[in-house]
C-alpha cells in the first residue's frame, strides 16, 4: 500500500521501484510540478499525459463555468442597467413637471409682488391725498 502522505518514509526499495516519484507525481497540485516530477522518466511522463487527457474535461468544465459566471454576471448588470435607466428617466419625468410648477410658481410669484407694488403705490398716493386733505382743512378752519 502506498501512504501519499508518507513520502519521506520510502524505504531504498521503494526508492529504486521509483515508488516515492509517483507517490509524488499523484500527490501534486498543479501541472507545473508534474512536469517537473514526470521530465527524467518515461513511465511517469506516460502518466503524466493520461492525467491530462482525463483531466481535459475538468479543463473544459471550468472554461464552461467561467463561461456561465460570465454570462450570469453579465445578465445581472445589464438588469440592474435596465433598472437604473428606468428610475433615470423617472426622474427625469418628475423634474420636468416640478420645473414646471416652478416656473408657474415663479410667474404667478412675480404677478403677485407686481399686484403688491401698484397697491403700495395706491396707498402712498392716498396718503398723500389725505395729508393734503387735512392741511386744507386745517387751513379752512377758523382760529379758536
Amino acid at each position: 500500500m502506498l501512504d501519499l502522505t508518507c513520502i519521506h518514509l520510502a524505504t531504498p526499495k521503494d526508492q529504486a521501484c521509483q515508488l516515492d516519484n509517483w507517490a509524488r507525481l499523484l500527490r501534486a497540485t498543479t501541472w507545473e510540478e508534474i512536469k517537473m516530477i514526470a521530465k527524467h522518466n518515461t513511465a511517469l511522463l506516460e502518466a503524466s499525459e493520461t492525467l491530462f487527457t482525463l483531466n481535459a474535461d475538468d479543463l473544459i468544465r471550468k472554461q464552461c463555468q467561467a463561461r456561465s459566471d460570465y454570462y450570469r454576471l453579465h445578465n445581472t448588470i445589464s438588469q440592474k442597467l435596465n433598472t437604473l435607466t428606468a428610475e433615470v428617466k423617472s426622474l427625469s419625468s418628475e423634474n420636468q413637471c416640478l420645473t414646471s410648477e416652478n416656473q408657474c410658481l415663479t410667474s404667478e410669484n412675480l404677478s403677485l409682488n407686481s399686484k403688491v407694488k401698484n397697491l403700495t403705490l395706491e396707498n402712498q398716493e392716498k396718503d398723500l391725498l389725505i395729508e393734503q386733505l387735512k392741511a386744507q382743512l386745517h387751513k379752512n378752519q377758523p382760529p379758536v
